[in-house]
């Protein structure tokens, strides 16, 4: 589970790097 929450925590980093960039 907690390689889980890591991988979603990379997701949403990124997600919001893309949001920032545009």
């Amino acid at each position: 589970i907690r390689e889980l929450q890591k991988s979603d925590e990379k997701l949403q980093r990124e997600l919001q790097k893309l949001h920032n960039g545009e």
